[in-house]
């Protein structure tokens, strides 16, 4: 990729940029058909039915989508695959070739559409990943050049569903793991990132000239400028971020149960299906907040919290967690960082509302807890600070970026030693 002229280097440019436009298009209207069939299952039907508050609709729903996404899971394996895992295949293979972009499509939506606690970026990626490598190798596009056009679709489509295009640069910039040189990663790739922002430019352009049509992603909330600071928060800042990593390795603990269940459950894709849609109807029915990504449910999460207890807040966030780990171990595959986001913001909010009720005045602002909480949770999770920060300086105030900055890069030192720590003890 570094050896190339200057009119190949151009034709990158234009190609990423048209590509990422075509990319805007399949994700918006992608997006519209997850809003329509969401709205469809859970809102016309069960009003036309009069059943808007039963639990056995709620159940049906759910396993119903179980057994549809089994016998996807069955048909054509474990898809859609982890962004991650996307990545991984796009690097090894130089492309994502061989998957047809249809089954991809349905695999996405069904978990979604029937109520799963997942994100559609992992879905989205294997797509734009599939739909990027079909028109490169059409075009006579091969090797490293192909490799760095696949990844530049799906650091555009990044950017686009959490509306934050730093995000999707510094997730496929930053170093994945300590095997990995941030410095040398970064300055051996110029070239992918100006193709990354030449993509990410064309699917901004695409989903904004479609808008007026109908909107798409939401995107991450944009938490109010008017908030307080000061040492009257900074003191509670050690007692957040402690708080968030406590959440981060409670959220890996839900990981590991669920990965053993799948394991007692490996070659039962349906029945595996079915019990996480069981599990999902029934507590979904009860607490509503924890269906779906979240990235809505955010947007209510921001005006609503004072109205719930911080005891409710927690409960919130530990089965939002809990329950996006069964969907995506148990065959409702799909991305998990909105409904990571969800759960830290979520158990920020009950940390100040705990605060709170101990005076009659505001002791702890909410913005400020969820910023600690959610960057050393999302931190420690994810290992990628300035990923987290990327993320999270598109929801909160610039003032914040101090707080979040420590949060994540204290979180994700500390979470890098503590694995190290275990592997050794382990051996």
């Amino acid at each position: 990729m570094s050896v190339i002229n200057k009119t190949t280097y151009l034709l990158l440019g234009v190609f990423s940029l048209v590509l990422g436009a075509v990319s805007g298009v399949v994700l918006w209207a992608v997006l519209q058909v997850m809003h329509g069939g969401i709205t469809l299952l859970w809102e016309v039907v069960p009003s036309y039915l009069s059943v808007d508050d039963s639990v056995l609709y709620s159940l049906l729903v759910c396993m119903i989508g179980g057994v549809l996404i089994g016998v996807i899971q069955k048909r054509y394996g474990a898809i859609p695959e982890t962004m991650h895992q996307v990545m991984a295949t796009v690097k090894a293979e130089g492309g994502y070739a061989g998957r047809r972009v249809w089954v991809l499509i349905v695999a996405l939506l069904l978990p979604i559409v029937f109520g799963g606690v997942i994100g559609p970026e992992a879905g989205m990626s294997g797509v734009i990943a599939a739909l990027w490598t079909l028109v490169c190798r059409n075009i006579n596009i091969r090797g490293l050049q192909m490799e760095a056009m696949t990844e530049t679709g799906i650091v555009a489509m990044l950017g686009a569903i959490f509306g934050a295009p730093l995000f999707g640069i510094a997730e496929a910039v930053e170093p994945n793991d300590a095997s990995e040189h941030y410095r040398d990663k970064l300055l051996s790739k110029k070239a992918r990132i100006y193709l990354y922002g030449l993509g990410i430019i064309g699917i901004f352009s695409a989903m904004k000239f479609l808008s007026p049509l109908g909107s798409a992603s939401e995107g991450v909330p944009r938490f109010s400028r008017h908030h307080a600071i000061g040492w009257s928060q900074w003191k509670w800042a050690l007692a957040l971020i402690v708080f968030g990593m406590l959440l981060a390795i409670l959220y890996r603990c839900f990981e590991k149960i669920s990965e053993k269940l799948a394991a007692q459950l490996q070659g039962h894709a349906i029945l595996a299906a079915v019990l996480a849609g069981a599990l999902l109807g029934l507590v979904g029915f009860f607490v509503p907040e924890i269906m779906f990504s979240g990235e809505s449910g955010l947007h209510v999460l921001l005006g609503d919290w004072r109205s719930y207890t911080a005891g409710m807040l927690l409960l919130i966030a530990v089965l939002k967690g809990l329950l996006s780990t069964l969907c995506i171990n148990l065959g409702w595959r799909g991305g998990n960082i909105f409904p990571i986001i969800y759960m830290g913001a979520a158990a920020g909010y009950a940390f100040a509302q705990a605060v709170n009720l101990s005076d009659d005045s505001v002791l702890l602002d909410g913005g400020f807890a969820v910023a600690l909480v959610l960057a050393a949770m999302y931190g420690s999770i994810s290992k990628k600070p300035v990923s987290v920060i990327a993320m999270l300086l598109l929801c909160f105030p610039v003032t914040y970026i101090l707080p979040i900055t420590v949060a994540a890069f204290v979180s994700a030192k500390l979470s890098v030693g503590f694995d190290q720590w275990l592997k050794i003890r382990d051996a």
